[in-house]
Protein backbone atom coordinates (compact mmCIF):
# COMPACT_ATOMS: atom_id res chain seq x y z
CA UNK A 1 0.00 0.00 0.00
CA UNK A 2 2.53 2.25 0.78
CA UNK A 3 4.32 1.78 -2.39
CA UNK A 4 1.49 2.55 -4.11
CA UNK A 5 0.84 5.33 -2.70
CA UNK A 6 4.66 6.39 -3.05
CA UNK A 7 3.94 5.82 -7.13
CA UNK A 8 0.59 8.09 -7.00
CA UNK A 9 1.89 10.86 -5.67
CA UNK A 10 5.49 10.00 -7.85
CA UNK A 11 2.63 10.32 -10.60
CA UNK A 12 0.65 12.82 -9.59
CA UNK A 13 3.56 14.93 -9.63
CA UNK A 14 4.92 13.82 -12.90
CA UNK A 15 1.70 15.57 -14.64
CA UNK A 16 1.98 18.66 -12.79
CA UNK A 17 5.75 19.38 -14.13
CA UNK A 18 4.51 17.95 -17.32
CA UNK A 19 1.94 20.77 -17.40
CA UNK A 20 3.92 23.60 -16.52
CA UNK A 21 6.80 22.94 -18.60
CA UNK A 22 4.15 21.78 -21.71
CA UNK A 23 1.72 24.92 -21.07
CA UNK A 24 4.20 27.38 -19.18
CA UNK A 25 1.41 27.35 -16.29
CA UNK A 26 0.65 25.28 -13.04
CA UNK A 27 -2.40 22.02 -13.51
CA UNK A 28 -4.60 23.84 -11.31
CA UNK A 29 -4.43 27.78 -13.26
CA UNK A 30 -5.67 25.65 -15.99
CA UNK A 31 -8.31 23.49 -14.19
CA UNK A 32 -9.58 26.66 -12.30
CA UNK A 33 -10.12 28.66 -16.14
CA UNK A 34 -11.89 25.69 -17.54
CA UNK A 35 -14.13 25.87 -14.50
CA UNK A 36 -14.84 29.38 -14.96
CA UNK A 37 -15.18 28.58 -19.00
CA UNK A 38 -18.41 26.15 -17.97
CA UNK A 39 -19.69 28.12 -14.22
CA UNK A 40 -19.11 31.97 -15.51
CA UNK A 41 -19.01 33.31 -12.23
CA UNK A 42 -19.71 36.92 -13.47
CA UNK A 43 -22.88 36.70 -15.13
CA UNK A 44 -23.80 39.63 -18.07
CA UNK A 45 -26.10 42.00 -16.76
CA UNK A 46 -29.49 40.90 -17.87
CA UNK A 47 -33.05 42.76 -17.43
CA UNK A 48 -33.88 40.34 -14.52
CA UNK A 49 -30.62 40.97 -12.62
CA UNK A 50 -30.97 44.84 -13.54
CA UNK A 51 -34.34 45.02 -11.88
CA UNK A 52 -33.11 42.79 -8.90
CA UNK A 53 -30.04 45.34 -8.26
CA UNK A 54 -32.61 48.11 -8.42
CA UNK A 55 -34.70 46.80 -5.73
CA UNK A 56 -31.72 45.57 -3.63
CA UNK A 57 -29.67 48.80 -3.90
CA UNK A 58 -30.47 50.35 -0.70
CA UNK A 59 -30.64 47.25 1.39
CA UNK A 60 -28.21 47.34 4.37
CA UNK A 61 -25.28 44.58 4.16
CA UNK A 62 -25.48 41.77 5.76
CA UNK A 63 -21.86 39.78 6.04
CA UNK A 64 -22.23 36.43 5.62
CA UNK A 65 -22.12 33.65 7.96
CA UNK A 66 -18.93 31.96 6.35
CA UNK A 67 -16.83 35.48 6.51
CA UNK A 68 -18.25 35.66 10.56
CA UNK A 69 -16.86 32.77 11.28
CA UNK A 70 -13.62 33.71 10.06
CA UNK A 71 -13.58 36.69 12.11
CA UNK A 72 -15.39 39.34 10.04
CA UNK A 73 -16.97 41.68 11.81
CA UNK A 74 -18.88 45.59 11.41
CA UNK A 75 -16.17 48.31 11.82
CA UNK A 76 -16.86 50.70 14.56
CA UNK A 77 -20.48 49.35 14.51
CA UNK A 78 -20.66 50.66 10.68
CA UNK A 79 -22.68 47.77 8.68
CA UNK A 80 -21.45 49.03 5.27
CA UNK A 81 -17.80 49.01 6.60
CA UNK A 82 -15.98 45.20 7.33
CA UNK A 83 -12.81 44.97 9.39
CA UNK A 84 -10.93 41.79 10.14
CA UNK A 85 -8.88 42.00 13.16
CA UNK A 86 -8.13 38.66 14.78
CA UNK A 87 -4.30 38.66 12.79
CA UNK A 88 -3.91 42.65 14.19
CA UNK A 89 -1.12 43.63 16.27
CA UNK A 90 -2.84 47.28 17.76
CA UNK A 91 -3.17 49.32 14.81
CA UNK A 92 0.68 48.48 13.41
CA UNK A 93 -0.76 47.59 10.01
CA UNK A 94 -4.23 48.10 8.37
CA UNK A 95 -4.96 46.98 4.81
CA UNK A 96 -7.71 49.05 3.34
CA UNK A 97 -9.20 46.74 0.98
CA UNK A 98 -11.21 47.69 -2.39
CA UNK A 99 -13.47 45.00 -3.65
CA UNK A 100 -14.29 43.92 -6.98
CA UNK A 101 -17.24 42.98 -8.50
CA UNK A 102 -18.58 45.10 -11.52
CA UNK A 103 -18.69 47.98 -9.12
CA UNK A 104 -22.03 45.78 -8.97
CA UNK A 105 -21.62 42.88 -6.81
CA UNK A 106 -20.49 42.25 -2.89
CA UNK A 107 -17.24 40.45 -1.83
CA UNK A 108 -17.62 37.04 -2.57
CA UNK A 109 -15.72 34.19 -0.97
CA UNK A 110 -12.79 34.09 -2.46
CA UNK A 111 -12.44 37.42 -1.47
CA UNK A 112 -12.41 36.98 2.04
CA UNK A 113 -10.28 33.82 2.13
CA UNK A 114 -7.97 36.22 0.27
CA UNK A 115 -7.95 38.58 2.96
CA UNK A 116 -7.69 36.42 5.72
CA UNK A 117 -4.37 34.59 4.02
CA UNK A 118 -3.22 38.67 3.52
CA UNK A 119 -4.19 39.94 7.23
CA UNK A 120 -2.66 36.72 8.65
CA UNK A 121 0.98 36.62 6.36
CA UNK A 122 0.86 40.17 7.20
CA UNK A 123 -0.34 40.51 11.10
CA UNK A 124 -2.83 43.46 9.70
CA UNK A 125 -6.36 44.61 10.47
CA UNK A 126 -8.64 44.64 7.49
CA UNK A 127 -11.14 47.39 6.67
CA UNK A 128 -13.08 47.00 3.46
CA UNK A 129 -15.99 49.46 2.52
CA UNK A 130 -18.96 48.05 0.95
CA UNK A 131 -19.53 50.85 -0.79
CA UNK A 132 -22.85 51.55 -2.63
CA UNK A 133 -23.71 49.70 -6.09
CA UNK A 134 -24.63 50.46 -9.49
CA UNK A 135 -27.34 51.03 -10.94
CA UNK A 136 -29.10 52.38 -8.04
CA UNK A 137 -25.56 54.74 -7.44
CA UNK A 138 -22.95 55.81 -9.34
CA UNK A 139 -19.24 56.93 -9.19
CA UNK A 140 -19.86 59.89 -7.04
CA UNK A 141 -21.48 58.03 -4.44
CA UNK A 142 -19.37 55.26 -4.39
CA UNK A 143 -15.88 57.81 -4.10
CA UNK A 144 -17.29 59.90 -1.84
CA UNK A 145 -18.37 56.82 0.66
CA UNK A 146 -15.31 55.47 -0.08
CA UNK A 147 -12.96 58.51 0.95
CA UNK A 148 -15.79 59.35 4.05
CA UNK A 149 -14.25 55.80 5.25
CA UNK A 150 -10.54 56.43 4.52
CA UNK A 151 -10.65 59.44 6.12
CA UNK A 152 -12.19 58.08 9.31
CA UNK A 153 -9.37 55.39 9.76
CA UNK A 154 -6.69 58.18 9.83
CA UNK A 155 -8.55 60.48 11.50
CA UNK A 156 -8.99 57.54 14.37
CA UNK A 157 -5.76 55.54 13.85
CA UNK A 158 -1.96 56.82 15.37
CA UNK A 159 -0.44 58.92 12.46
CA UNK A 160 3.00 56.01 12.69
CA UNK A 161 0.43 53.22 11.25
CA UNK A 162 1.39 50.95 8.29
CA UNK A 163 -1.67 51.90 5.82
CA UNK A 164 -1.55 49.81 2.65
CA UNK A 165 -4.46 50.27 -0.21
CA UNK A 166 -5.57 47.58 -2.11
CA UNK A 167 -8.42 46.57 -4.50
CA UNK A 168 -9.28 44.05 -7.11
CA UNK A 169 -10.89 44.47 -10.71
CA UNK A 170 -13.09 47.40 -10.10
CA UNK A 171 -11.67 47.93 -6.71
CA UNK A 172 -8.07 48.17 -8.64
CA UNK A 173 -9.59 51.19 -10.43
CA UNK A 174 -11.34 52.77 -8.22
CA UNK A 175 -7.93 52.28 -5.63
CA UNK A 176 -6.18 54.48 -8.07
CA UNK A 177 -8.97 56.97 -8.51
CA UNK A 178 -8.93 57.45 -4.83
CA UNK A 179 -4.49 58.02 -4.64
CA UNK A 180 -5.46 60.24 -7.33
CA UNK A 181 -8.09 61.73 -5.35
CA UNK A 182 -6.58 61.94 -2.23
CA UNK A 183 -3.43 63.52 -4.00
CA UNK A 184 -5.62 66.60 -5.60
CA UNK A 185 -6.83 67.33 -2.10
CA UNK A 186 -3.49 67.15 0.05
CA UNK A 187 -4.74 64.49 2.21
CA UNK A 188 -2.46 61.68 4.00
CA UNK A 189 -1.40 58.86 1.54
CA UNK A 190 -1.49 55.00 2.50
CA UNK A 191 2.09 54.00 2.13
CA UNK A 192 2.19 51.94 -0.65
CA UNK A 193 -0.81 49.92 -2.48
CA UNK A 194 -1.47 47.03 -4.62
CA UNK A 195 -3.95 46.48 -8.02
CA UNK A 196 -5.07 43.28 -8.68
CA UNK A 197 -6.12 43.10 -12.04
CA UNK A 198 -7.47 46.68 -11.65
CA UNK A 199 -10.13 48.18 -14.08
CA UNK A 200 -8.37 51.62 -14.95
CA UNK A 201 -10.85 53.01 -18.02
CA UNK A 202 -14.62 51.80 -17.42
CA UNK A 203 -15.02 52.55 -21.18
CA UNK A 204 -13.22 49.38 -21.70
CA UNK A 205 -12.76 50.32 -25.59
CA UNK A 206 -9.68 49.45 -26.51
CA UNK A 207 -9.50 47.20 -29.83
CA UNK A 208 -6.68 44.94 -28.62
CA UNK A 209 -9.06 43.78 -25.94
CA UNK A 210 -10.54 41.70 -28.68
CA UNK A 211 -7.75 39.61 -29.58
CA UNK A 212 -7.67 38.76 -25.54
CA UNK A 213 -11.70 37.85 -24.99
CA UNK A 214 -11.69 34.39 -26.38
CA UNK A 215 -9.52 33.81 -23.44
CA UNK A 216 -10.90 35.68 -20.96
CA UNK A 217 -13.64 33.58 -19.19
CA UNK A 218 -14.55 35.65 -16.64
CA UNK A 219 -15.40 39.39 -18.38
CA UNK A 220 -17.11 40.47 -21.41
CA UNK A 221 -16.26 43.34 -23.57
CA UNK A 222 -19.70 45.02 -23.60
CA UNK A 223 -20.60 43.63 -20.33
CA UNK A 224 -18.08 46.27 -18.89
CA UNK A 225 -18.93 48.68 -21.41
CA UNK A 226 -22.82 48.99 -19.90
CA UNK A 227 -21.57 48.45 -16.62
CA UNK A 228 -18.76 50.99 -17.07
CA UNK A 229 -21.13 53.84 -18.19
CA UNK A 230 -23.93 53.03 -15.73
CA UNK A 231 -21.16 53.54 -13.23
CA UNK A 232 -19.90 56.73 -14.73
CA UNK A 233 -23.12 58.80 -14.68
CA UNK A 234 -22.89 62.24 -14.48
CA UNK A 235 -19.19 62.37 -14.65
CA UNK A 236 -18.98 60.80 -17.93
CA UNK A 237 -15.00 60.84 -18.94
CA UNK A 238 -13.75 62.03 -15.69
CA UNK A 239 -10.57 60.72 -14.25
CA UNK A 240 -12.77 59.49 -11.21
CA UNK A 241 -14.02 56.71 -13.53
CA UNK A 242 -10.93 56.22 -15.53
CA UNK A 243 -8.36 56.70 -13.61
CA UNK A 244 -5.76 55.43 -15.86
CA UNK A 245 -5.77 59.21 -17.44
CA UNK A 246 -5.34 60.60 -14.21
CA UNK A 247 -2.34 62.44 -12.91
CA UNK A 248 0.49 59.74 -11.76
CA UNK A 249 2.41 61.94 -9.97
CA UNK A 250 2.58 62.62 -6.00
CA UNK A 251 1.49 58.90 -5.39
CA UNK A 252 2.75 56.43 -2.71
CA UNK A 253 4.61 53.42 -4.47
CA UNK A 254 1.91 51.64 -6.30
CA UNK A 255 2.50 47.41 -7.75
CA UNK A 256 0.01 46.04 -9.93
CA UNK A 257 -0.92 42.54 -11.12
CA UNK A 258 -2.35 41.28 -14.35
CA UNK A 259 -2.18 38.01 -16.72
CA UNK A 260 -2.76 37.92 -20.11
CA UNK A 261 -5.59 35.99 -20.40
CA UNK A 262 -7.97 39.10 -19.00
CA UNK A 263 -8.85 41.75 -21.35
CA UNK A 264 -8.21 44.50 -18.48
CA UNK A 265 -4.00 43.63 -19.18
CA UNK A 266 -3.80 45.85 -22.07
CA UNK A 267 -4.77 48.94 -19.96
CA UNK A 268 -2.52 47.82 -17.30
CA UNK A 269 0.32 48.01 -19.57
CA UNK A 270 -0.69 51.32 -20.82
CA UNK A 271 -0.51 52.34 -16.66
CA UNK A 272 3.27 51.07 -16.85
CA UNK A 273 4.01 53.25 -19.89
CA UNK A 274 2.30 56.24 -18.44
CA UNK A 275 4.19 55.35 -15.46
CA UNK A 276 7.74 55.16 -17.03
CA UNK A 277 6.99 58.13 -19.05
CA UNK A 278 5.80 60.34 -15.93
CA UNK A 279 8.63 58.66 -14.04
CA UNK A 280 6.26 57.72 -11.33
CA UNK A 281 6.88 54.98 -8.98
CA UNK A 282 4.29 52.28 -10.55
CA UNK A 283 5.47 48.73 -11.55
CA UNK A 284 3.33 46.43 -13.39
CA UNK A 285 4.01 43.03 -12.79
CA UNK A 286 2.59 40.34 -15.80
CA UNK A 287 1.59 36.51 -15.02
CA UNK A 288 1.08 35.03 -18.63
CA UNK A 289 -1.60 32.65 -19.16
CA UNK A 290 -3.35 34.30 -16.14
CA UNK A 291 -7.31 34.83 -15.75
CA UNK A 292 -8.31 38.09 -14.78
CA UNK A 293 -8.58 38.02 -10.74
CA UNK A 294 -6.40 35.42 -10.65
CA UNK A 295 -4.90 36.05 -6.89
CA UNK A 296 -7.89 35.44 -5.72
CA UNK A 297 -7.83 31.59 -6.73
CA UNK A 298 -6.24 28.62 -4.91
CA UNK A 299 -3.31 27.74 -7.59
CA UNK A 300 0.14 27.91 -7.44
CA UNK A 301 0.44 31.43 -9.24
CA UNK A 302 -1.68 33.09 -6.68
CA UNK A 303 0.13 32.00 -3.97
CA UNK A 304 3.45 33.57 -5.56
CA UNK A 305 1.65 36.92 -6.17
CA UNK A 306 0.96 37.09 -2.46
CA UNK A 307 4.39 35.90 -1.53
CA UNK A 308 5.45 38.89 -3.61
CA UNK A 309 2.85 41.57 -2.00
CA UNK A 310 3.43 40.16 1.59
CA UNK A 311 7.59 40.43 0.67
CA UNK A 312 6.92 44.34 -0.24
CA UNK A 313 4.85 45.38 2.50
CA UNK A 314 7.56 44.34 4.62
CA UNK A 315 10.45 45.45 3.34
CA UNK A 316 8.42 48.91 2.94
CA UNK A 317 7.75 48.81 6.77
CA UNK A 318 11.31 48.27 6.84
CA UNK A 319 12.63 51.87 5.40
Amino acid sequence: MKNKIIKIIGSSLVVKEATRLVYGRSLSSLLVEQALRLVKPFPEVTAESYQAAVKNGNLPYEIPAYAVKMGFEPWLKYRDVVSLTKYARAHDRVIFYLHGGGFWQQPTLFHYHFLTKLANKLQAQVIMPIYPKIPVFTAQDINQMVLDVYRMLCQKYPKDTQIIMMGDSAGGGLALAMLEQLSRLKLPQPQQAFLFSPWLDVRTDDPQMKLIQPNDHLLKIADLQLRGRLYAGKLGNSVMTRPLLGNLNDLPPIVAFTGTHDILNIDAQKLQKRATETNSNIAVVTYAQMDHDFILFPIPEARQAIAKVVNLVKKSNLC
